[in-house]
């Protein structure tokens, strides 16, 4: 045993193919590897630019 796992929670968001296409072509052109972390890097940077910005907890050691 030992390390803790971080809980994650799965949402299901329906998009239009015009979003879908924006979403594909910024994972494209930023080299990200999976589609999920695009959107949760999308939704990041949305956050920050209406002033929430977030940050991932500290990893414990």
């Amino acid at each position: 045993m030992g390390r803790k796992q971080e809980m994650e929670a799965r949402k299901i968001v329906s998009l239009q193919p015009w979003l879908i296409q924006a979403i594909q072509d910024y994972r494209f052109e930023a080299r990200i590897t999976t589609e999920s972390e695009a959107i949760r890097q999308l939704i990041i940077k949305g956050l920050a630019a209406e002033g929430r910005p977030v940050e991932p907890p500290a990893k414990a050691t």
